[in-house]
């Protein structure tokens, strides 16, 4: 399953990976030094993991939404701590300093599968792929600002993260249970990620589809243009009934196939319709505030969300030409794709009273100074949305049209139902995003990288150096995203 490394290149990995554990560690010390006490959803988090740690498993706070799947992992991993130094009290090594390491952990963990998962999709389709590039782009996609932001706290995403990537690297691998099974540790992190072991199983059945039917796995030009979707669902669906009229083929074994790979994503899809059913919701706690709706304008947050953290990719003076274009050549495409969204936004735009209350958060003055500025301000952005929805589709033009239905409807389910609007709930989206676009010019992974540096920097000054407090509230608040 590792990628494989030439020797030179596996050494210098290792020591991309010892600095980058070097430096986060550096950086938990001093946020440890300036926040030794549980902040934000901490105060729920740490004291539940600090239950478990000392055995209790009967507690639970009813604040906390997602399953224990984060508690239980580091207990795992501390336990053996315990055992091994043999302090008076095991909840000595559950203090916030050792809870948030667990986080460092996965965030050396995610910067591997992502190489790995960058080498997998592009090694052998990629033209300008290498090696050195592909741990670039996988160092920036583990730097990625928000990401990296909560890897010093004692949050779920670093966990939810490496456990949902690693579930995709063994399905593109074709171990499609052990991916089921590492897609129920990811639910267990956060259930919103049934929806990317949904993506994991959508794209394996695809894959065997075309597998069986002999058809190109990707929209590879042809005379030198690329094929357009529709021409390609006619490729697929002659190849498609030309295989399974070959009397050593046939639907049935078709079906087996499909069924093969299928079976132990469906078997973790009814495992979690069985939880919701009596649960009698996704969320385990707090239900009152995380409840779903129709909120249509969240997609168009998330598309733009993808296209300005990949701006070296979806932004350029060429690239803004060729939109023009497309605009000139799909006017009433382009009209009632605008439409669409101008009623979207006017009917489905909800407000969270989190986001209007909560001044620690960056998306509450993004919200009050654009979105609240004035009325039409939220129908002026528009456009933005559109050209943010063309330059994400553009950089997955040569992914077959079966993969781009697959990521639109994850996409759509991962971010329409959210009624608040938080960046965490885009990190997911955004990596998968952009393990699978194929730019690997140098000059713009630099650009990336060192965009990612600035950004993560200015954060960390915010939260560290910048506190503020509320009226009547003797704990310091700090900025965060």
């Amino acid at each position: 399953m590792a990628a494989p490394m030439l020797s030179g290149t596996n050494i210098f990995f290792l020591e991309i990976s010892g600095v980058f554990f070097g430096l986060s560690i550096y950086i938990l010390t001093i946020i440890n030094q300036e926040q030794p006490v549980p902040y934000m959803d901490e105060i729920f988090h740490i004291p539940q993991a600090q239950a478990y740690c000392s055995g209790n498993f009967s507690t639970w706070d009813s604040m906390i939404t997602t399953l224990p799947g984060l508690y239980l992992v580091s207990v795992g991993l501390l336990k053996p701590l315990t055992v091994l130094l043999r302090p008076s009290n095991s909840v000595e090594l559950c203090t916030p300093f050792w809870l948030r390491m667990t986080n460092v952990i996965f965030a050396v963990g995610n910067l591997y599968v992502l190489y790995c998962l960058i080498w997998k999709l592009h090694s052998q389709t990629s033209k300008n792929f290498s090696t050195l590039k592909g741990l670039m782009k996988a160092l920036n996609l583990a730097m990625f600002p928000v990401l990296y932001f909560f890897t010093f706290l004692y949050y779920t995403d670093a966990g939810s993260t490496f456990f949902t990537l690693l579930m995709y690297l063994l399905s593109l691998y074709g171990n499609h249970t052990l991916a089921a099974i590492i897609g129920g540790a990811a639910v267990m992190m956060r259930q919103t990620n049934i929806v990317w072991a949904a993506f994991a199983g959508g794209t394996a059945v695809a894959s065997c589809i075309i597998d069986y039917s002999h058809c190109p796995d990707v929209a590879e030009k042809d005379h030198g243009r690329h094929l357009t979707d529709w021409e390609y669902y006619d490729l697929l669906k002659s190849s498609l009934i030309k295989a399974v009229n070959n009397p050593k083929k046939g639907y049935a074994r078709l079906l087996v196939q499909v069924a093969a790979v299928a079976w132990p994503y469906a078997a973790l899809g009814l495992g979690f319709c069985a939880f919701v059913i009596l649960n009698g919701g996704i969320v385990v706690g707090d239900i009152s505030s995380h409840v779903a709706c129709l909120h249509l304008p969240q997609f168009f947050y998330c598309c733009s969300f993808l296209a300005l953290f990949a701006f070296p990719f979806t932004f350029s003076y060429h690239k803004a030409v060729t939109f023009i274009r497309f605009l000139r050549d799909n006017v009433i495409t382009v009209v009632v794709i605008g439409g669409a969204m101008v009623t979207a936004v006017y009917y489905f735009t909800y407000t969270h009273p989190y986001l209007l209350a909560d001044n620690r958060h960056y998306p509450f003055y993004i919200w009050r100074k654009i979105y609240q500025r004035h009325e039409l301000a939220r129908y002026g952005l528009v456009p933005v949305y559109v050209y943010s929805l063309w330059s994400c589709h553009m950089q997955l033009r040569y992914r077959n049209p079966l993969w781009k239905l697959t990521f639109l409807l994850c996409l759509v389910l991962a971010s329409v139902p959210q009624h608040l609007v938080e960046f965490r709930y885009f990190i997911l989206p955004y990596l998968f995003f952009r393990i699978h676009t194929r730019s690997f010019g140098a000059w713009k992974l630099l650009m990336e990288f060192v965009a990612y540096c600035v950004v993560n920097a200015a954060t960390l000054r915010l939260f560290l150096e910048k506190p503020f407090v509320w009226e009547g509230v003797s704990e310091q608040q700090r900025f965060m995203w």
